[in-house]
């Protein structure tokens, strides 16, 4: 079964590459991206990829970090090349956006995580990862 490439680091209450990584601690950006949160993330250059993927990387601590909130587990990426990879293989419709994203990691990083519910920013993450609409 395949998971959609934000599915992989990012689905809620499953961490599914918590593992690995090169355990490098990396400084916290901040809880802003560089980029417009209105781009679709399959619709992004490789270079674009790329700087989304160190961003969720160092607020997270780290490649292959993980961070509970509530019920939520959200998980960096193994890899810069892994994480490209992902975004790369999305498909065109898939309409997960850079702020989507954004938006997710930054309220599993700065809470509230209420117990038994996942942070409500991260409600499209888990839409389209449940329904499958970005493959």
């Amino acid at each position: 079964m395949r998971r959609n490439a934000v599915g992989l680091w990012l689905i809620i209450a499953v961490a599914l590459s918590n593992c690995g990584g090169d355990g490098a601690t990396l400084p916290d950006p901040g809880p802003s991206v560089a980029l417009d949160g209105s781009a679709t993330i399959s619709g992004l250059s490789s270079t674009d990829d790329a700087t989304l993927c160190e961003w969720v990387a160092g607020r997270l601590g780290g490649w292959g970090r993980s961070l509970a909130c509530g019920s939520a587990t959200v998980s960096s990426p193994t890899s810069e090349t892994k994480c490209v990879s992902d975004f790369e293989s999305l498909s065109s419709t898939c309409p997960i956006t850079v702020g989507d994203l954004q938006n997710c990691v930054d309220a599993s990083v700065t809470g509230p995580c209420p117990s038994g519910s996942i942070p409500a920013a991260c409600f499209n993450l888990v839409t389209y990862g449940i329904s499958g609409a970005c493959p």
